[in-house]
């Protein structure tokens, strides 16, 4: 690895002298010619305050993508070394830097190739004036997704928030129906003190003990759902997942007076963020309770929650549906597109949109179709995690 840039006492490796007009830029250079490399920089560093950097090996340039550099510059062939290995570290560490490859002669078919494989442009070193342009667009639109990915982050929160309004107010009526009983264990308690009855004293908080814990699970519940997961994919179990999901839900569904099945088979665990997928199945069942708003004609509406696993393809799937209207097969891939909605002002139309985007990273997928019950039904089917 080597320091680039041209020694000066004011810090500056432009290779000009730093000049508050130029905007700063600090640039990986991938290449196993530190002459190359410099007259590369002297060239950007015409339109920048450079920082720059230059790896010539694999090893190197995956440490060198955990430093805060804005721009990759990476010749095509370097010997041992190419463009397309470079791009492979990339594409590994999932960088979102904008990836440039340079080369002296290369056919349009490699230059093709480099960008499937994740480049964001290839410029020939014999038209360098394309450079700079390439670099100030890529800047651009890599400012644009970080500003996109921020936002996405904030709306997904703001989702979840919502959804946690809503099971707060279910769970806090049931909550004041299980702490109720706690006034009377303390009579009892009290008057077993007076009466000096201490085995009927002792009972009493056992019963106010129980009472408690019941509570604090409820209150347990708020927290872990509420809490953002950042413990990154771990090996999960999505049976408890689902189990979690429905008590969560359960008070609002109650209040609804609608019966939640469940049918919850053992299943191999799957390697995900715990917190991300207690989200996603929380909002497919919400959004389950929502279609059955309205009662059916027995006056009583059903939600079921299944979970099964599908051996043959290597997959777990967890079903939700409801004996609601459905959704129209024309409307059925709509549901997922950001800000669709069917609730009118009650709805934001993320919730199933950030539920599909959250079963695609973890490796799977989320489809809806007709239910046998009447209504829709969605399926979450997510690949087993691989035996260790």
């Amino acid at each position: 690895m080597s320091m680039g840039g041209e020694p000066k006492a004011s810090g500056s490796r432009s290779g000009v002298p730093a000049s508050g007009a130029l905007p700063p830029l600090s640039v990986l250079i991938v290449d196993d010619s530190d002459n190359d490399a410099r007259l590369l920089a002297r060239h950007v560093g015409k339109h920048f305050t450079l920082h720059w950097e230059r790896v010539d090996t694999g090893e190197a340039l995956r440490e060198a993508l955990g430093r805060p550099f804005e721009l990759v510059l990476c010749d095509y062939a370097m010997g041992d070394f190419d463009a397309p290995q470079a791009l492979a570290i990339y594409r590994a560490a999932a960088s979102d830097l904008p990836f440039i490859v340079l080369s002296g002669a290369v056919g349009e078919e490699r230059a093709a190739d480099c960008m499937r494989e994740g480049a964001h442009d290839f410029v020939l070193k014999d038209r360098l004036e394309r450079l700079v342009p390439a670099i100030q667009r890529e800047r651009v639109e890599a400012e644009t997704r970080a500003s996109l990915r921020a936002s996405r982050t904030a709306l997904a929160h703001s989702e979840k928030l919502r959804a946690l309004g809503e099971m707060a107010a279910g769970i806090s009526h049931d909550l004041k129906n299980v702490l109720n009983p706690l006034l009377l264990h303390l009579e009892l308690f009290d008057r077993s003190l007076g009466r000096g009855n201490v085995e009927a004293a002792r009972e009493a908080t056992g019963e106010m003990r129980g009472v408690l814990m019941r509570g604090l699970e409820m209150v347990e519940r708020l927290r872990t759902f509420g809490h953002r997961d950042s413990a990154g994919h771990v090996p999960v179990d999505l049976r408890r997942i689902a189990e979690e999901a429905v008590k969560l839900v359960a008070p609002r569904a109650r209040a609804g007076n609608v019966v939640l099945e469940t049918a919850f088979a053992p299943t191999p665990t799957i390697a995900g963020s715990g917190g991300d997928l207690l989200a996603l199945v929380v909002n497919l069942v919400t959004n389950a309770l929502d279609a059955v708003a309205a009662p059916s004609g027995n006056g009583r509406s059903r939600v079921r929650v299944t979970t099964a696993t599908d051996i043959d393809r290597d997959r777990i799937e967890l079903t939700v549906e409801d004996d609601g209207p459905g959704i129209p097969e024309s409307d059925r891939e709509r549901v997922f597109e950001p800000f669709y909605t069917t609730k009118g002002v009650v709805g934001t139309g993320l919730g199933l949109s950030m539920a599909r985007a959250s079963a695609e990273i973890h490796g799977g997928s989320l489809t809806v179709d007709a239910s046998p019950l009447g209504g829709a039904r969605f399926v979450l089917r997510l690949p087993i995690a691989p035996a260790r």
